[in-house]
This record gives structure tokens, C-alpha cells and sequence, in this order.
């Protein structure tokens, strides 16, 4: 009579337990930078409240400085536990993530937001309070480190940004 074998030989089950490390090797680097985007797209969110603002001001043409729009962190915004700060500036408005570990490498960082009219120019806030010409806005341009273009950029990775920042 033949014996038929029963269960997995020790190859098999080594071969098994090998494919599971490779695929973890891959998959937690990878789930821990969703998680920091994730964190950092939480601190995006904050600053629509504050486009919106700028947007009403600038369709009325009636503008405040840098700093006076009221949507800024201690103006009318709280920190957040990733968002630190908020601040408008004459290049639109500049988030800066907090330091908390759970950011890794954005930790500190900051992501600026630059309004963009319906051509497709940047939108420059004055630098002093007053009437201006009333402009629309056609979009908010989102920047982490660009090294195209620092003076508009903020300086979080690429790798870190939601999608919807990578590609404006």
C-alpha cells in the first residue's frame, strides 16, 4: 500500500512564510507613508476655510495685509494636533504641519497655497491693506518642496502630499 501524505513538507511552509516577509517588507514602508499623508491632508483641510476668506476678499476688491484676513491660527483658526500655524502672506497662505512623531518626515514642514486666476497667473495678495480690482480665482495652487520653483513652494516632501496637492 501507498502512504499518502498528509499536511505541507518544511520547504512548502518555508516558501509561504518567505512570500509573507517580502510582501511586509514592502507593504509597511508603504502603509507608513499613507498614514503620514493622510496626517498631512488633515492639515490641508484646515486651510479651505481660510481660501475661502481670501476669495471673498478678493472678489469685493476690498483687501486687508498679510496676516489681517482673520482666517490665520490665533485670529479665528486653532491649531490642530498636525497643523501649527497658519499665516497669510503676499503669496497666499503658508501651513506649517506641527512637529508631532506621527508625521515623520513632514513634521514641521510647511505647504504654501497660491491663488491662481481663470488664465492660470498667480494671484500676488498686496502687501498693504486696501481696494484693489476685483479678481476671481479660478483655483488654489498646493505646493510642498518644489525645487522648480522655491519661491512659491513649501518645503514638505512630494512623497507626503494628498493627491490633490501634487498636481497643481
Amino acid at each position: 500500500m501507498k502512504a499518502v501524505q498528509k499536511g505541507f513538507t518544511l520547504v512548502e511552509l518555508m516558501i509561504v512564510i518567505a512570500i509573507i516577509g517580502i510582501l511586509a517588507a514592502v507593504a509597511v514602508p508603504q502603509y507608513q507613508t499613507y498614514q503620514i499623508r493622510a496626517r498631512v491632508g488633515e492639515a490641508i483641510a484646515q486651510a479651505a476655510a481660510c481660501q475661502g476668506v481670501i476669495n471673498e476678499a478678493l472678489q469685493a476688491g476690498n483687501l486687508p495685509v498679510p496676516g489681517g484676513y482673520g482666517c490665520e491660527v490665533g485670529a479665528g483658526t486653532t491649531a490642530t494636533q498636525f497643523m501649527a500655524g497658519m499665516t497669510t502672506a503676499v503669496g497666499g497662505i503658508i501651513v506649517t504641519l506641527s512637529a508631532d512623531v506621527r508625521l515623520g518626515g513632514a513634521a514641521g514642514q510647511t505647504i504654501r497655497f497660491t491663488p491662481i486666476d481663470n488664465a492660470g497667473a498667480a494671484i500676488t495678495l498686496p502687501a498693504a491693506a486696501g481696494i484693489a480690482a476685483p479678481q476671481a480665482v479660478g483655483r488654489w495652487a498646493c505646493a510642498g518642496a518644489v525645487a522648480a520653483a522655491p519661491a512659491i513652494a513649501g518645503t514638505v516632501p512630494t512623497q507626503f502630499l494628498p493627491a490633490t496637492c501634487k498636481g497643481s
